[in-house]
């Protein structure tokens, strides 16, 4: 029996899967040497249009259409299986609205899009980045900034202990912090210290840089708030989050992205290793207290 199209559903998580879908057919189709239109009718579609709309993100898809289409690009194999994985879950509960409820979707969405991650990149201008953060570091920022209800700082608490488990398995992590994200904290001394204490461990890992941009240095994109930067192998595909003073913004077209490939290509620069400023500010709090 013929599967039935699917149809990306409404809100942010399957609006973003089904973009990023579409994208994906799209480095397809461009590696095939085909425009829409050809593909189109290889596929015996009566209408470009409809390959187009699929290829931004609106769908339909039809899971066996697809399969044909990926046969027609010559995709490999192991892509062809991503892909078909990308399509079923266009339907499928998310695992983090089950297991933690209250939890908001753009971090849902970001844990998820971490694990499928080949590279990540943080920059924090103001606070530290999330995957270098203490618990107590974290608590303190949530609790104070973000005024948040006890029960909605915990679920937050434990997606971040679980999205920090992806250093673990060693994925190539880069965080670009600044003095003041170092010298700023919410908590008390003891808190501050065991922050950059975990920085310093942080940075003995083979797959963690910790690299400070000094200060006076002109940073363009990001400088305000901070960015995520997600990339995908060797696609060239990368995802942003973007944080604008209390909202989140994703980024997923090329033209979009690519101006943050670039901040980070500047940020590496002029960027510095971190650890002799984070022990000199360690060795100032404990003579303090």
């Amino acid at each position: 029996m013929r599967q039935r199209h699917v149809h990306p559903g409404e809100g942010l998580v399957p609006n973003i899967k089904a973009v990023r879908l579409g994208r994906t057919l799209a480095r397809a189709r461009h590696r095939a040497g085909l425009n829409v239109r050809e593909a189109a009718r290889k596929l015996g579609m009566k209408h470009h249009q409809r390959l187009h709309n699929m290829e931004k993100g609106r769908g339909p898809y039809d899971p066996e259409e697809i399969a044909t289409l990926l046969g027609i690009y010559g995709t490999d194999p192991t892509v062809r299986a991503q892909i078909q994985l990308q399509v079923r879950a266009l339907t499928q509960p998310v695992w983090w609205q089950r297991t933690m409820p209250g939890l908001p979707d753009d971090i849902g969405l970001l844990a998820e899009f971490e694990e499928q991650a080949t590279a990540i990149t943080e920059w924090g201008a103001l606070i530290l980045p999330g995957l270098t953060q203490t618990r107590a570091y974290s608590r303190a920022w949530m609790t104070t900034a973000d005024d948040l209800a006890e029960d909605a700082v915990e679920v937050r608490l434990t997606m971040r202990a679980r999205r920090q488990q992806r250093l673990d398995d060693g994925i190539p992590y880069t965080a670009f912090i600044t003095e003041h994200a170092l010298r700023a904290s919410p908590g008390d001394p003891e808190v501050h210290v065991q922050q950059l204490n975990k920085l310093l461990d942080l940075s003995q890992r083979p797959n963690v840089r910790i690299r400070l941009i000094p200060m006076g240095t002109r940073v363009y994109r990001g400088q305000v708030g901070g960015f995520v930067l997600l990339e995908f192998g060797d696609d060239a595909e990368a995802l942003v989050q973007l944080e604008q003073d209390s909202s989140v913004v994703w980024l997923t077209e090329d033209e979009a992205t690519k101006p943050y490939l670039k901040a980070r290509a500047q940020l590496e620069s002029v960027a510095v290793d971190a650890t002799d400023l984070i022990k000199r500010i360690r060795q100032e709090l404990e003579e303090a207290t």
